[in-house]
């Protein structure tokens, strides 16, 4: 007996926001408050990854607002400029070129005020959907993310290839079957997503 086996191609390629399309925020923003406030970089920094992982699953950030200024003296509104005044980099231009190629999609944790910022900030008018998880209610790696994009795009994972640069996001996405890109250098992924969908052709 014979059998077909039938290879999907991607079709749809969903993108993480911050350490992909731009630079991970919390690095950057830790260094420049740092610097402006005297305070322990690293601390500074891990609190800042801590509080928001706590604080990236509705509309109401008020708490890491909070935190951090407590903890650190640091005014709310100096916290919001330096997490949000990161611009986009060599990963959305990337995006950019593979307009009418493919379907492009955002799946990214962010609290509100940083979503807001990107969507008012830069042109997501090629991405389809964006799902932030301060607006889904849920944070990745959870499968649940993961799940309502796929049932927004009303596509089998198979067809659908998402980059991240976080390794426990990737595992999640592969055990739902979907094509993976671990970003860990952004300088490399125009060759890793050459090399994937090439090899997917």
């Amino acid at each position: 007996m014979q059998y077909l086996v039938i290879i999907k191609m991607i079709k749809t390629i969903i993108f993480d926001w911050g350490g992909v399309l731009a630079p991970a925020d919390t690095e950057i923003a830790g260094k420049r408050l740092s610097d402006k406030f005297g305070c322990d970089f690293s601390k500074l920094k891990e609190k800042l990854a801590k509080y928001e992982k706590e604080n990236s699953e509705s509309s109401d950030y008020s708490m890491f607002l909070s935190k951090i200024k407590s903890e650190f003296e640091i005014p709310e509104n100096e916290v919001m400029k330096a997490l949000t005044e990161i611009p986009a980099w060599k990963g959305y231009e990337l995006a950019k070129s593979l307009i009418g190629k493919y379907k492009l999609c955002i799946l990214s944790d962010q609290m509100q005020f940083k979503a807001d910022y990107i969507k008012k900030n830069n042109d997501l008018s090629f991405f389809d959907p964006v799902l932030f998880s301060s607006e889904i209610g849920v944070q990745k790696p959870a499968k649940k993310a993961f799940q309502i994009m796929l049932e927004k795009l009303q596509e089998p994972a198979e067809e659908c290839l998402f980059i991240d640069d976080r390794e426990m996001n990737i595992k999640a996405a592969q055990g739902l079957g979907i094509h993976v890109i671990h970003c860990t250098d952004i300088d490399k992924l125009e060759n890793q997503l050459n090399k994937m969908l090439e090899s997917n052709s």
